[in-house]
């Protein structure tokens, strides 16, 4: 995901752990109560529910993404087939 400088997500919350990894650029995360800055190079950790805001810096930003759903009350053996 790319984001222009001044960028504001503003504050929401997912049903799932959202871990956010700053390929380049940066910003300021608001978790919860407390904010912390999110530099090139750096991944963190969302906890499911936890709102959560963001705004880019002077020259914005590039991130991978990377969701995962609860595994709670699931079957935690997942199929694999290497073929």
């Amino acid at each position: 995901m790319e984001c222009r400088p001044g960028w504001i997500l503003e504050a929401h919350e997912h049903p799932s752990d959202v871990f956010p990894f700053c390929i380049r650029g940066g910003g300021r995360l608001g978790l919860g109560n407390q904010t912390v800055p999110l530099n090139e190079n750096e991944l963190v950790q969302i906890p499911a529910g936890t709102r959560h805001q963001f705004e880019t810096g002077q020259h914005g930003a590039l991130f991978i993404i990377f969701v995962f759903e609860s595994l709670a009350g699931k079957n935690k053996l997942l199929p694999f087939d290497p073929f």
